[in-house]
This record gives structure tokens, C-alpha cells and sequence, in this order.
């Protein structure tokens, strides 16, 4: 077994138990809006 076949297993076992798993560019995606979430929060706090 090579590291992406353990991969692709594990991910399929978080699906099954329930876990959404994403993909880099959707990570990647969230992580901007959640910055720049903050970003607005932390000025509309001033």
C-alpha cells in the first residue's frame, strides 16, 4: 500500500462516519474568507 492509496482509504472512512472531507483548493478557499472575515471584525470593533 503507498501513501495515497492510505489516503484515498481514509478519506473514504471519515465520509462513511459522517466527516465532509474537501480538497486543497477548497481549503484554501475558506481559510481566505475566514481571514478576511476577521479582518472586517477586528475594524468594525475599533
Amino acid at each position: 500500500m503507498n501513501e495515497d492509496q492510505l489516503e484515498q482509504i481514509s478519506l473514504e472512512w471519515f465520509r462513511e462516519t459522517g466527516w465532509e472531507t474537501l480538497y486543497s483548493p477548497d481549503i484554501e478557499a475558506i481559510e481566505l474568507v475566514l481571514k478576511q472575515a476577521e479582518t472586517l471584525s477586528n475594524e468594525w470593533s475599533k
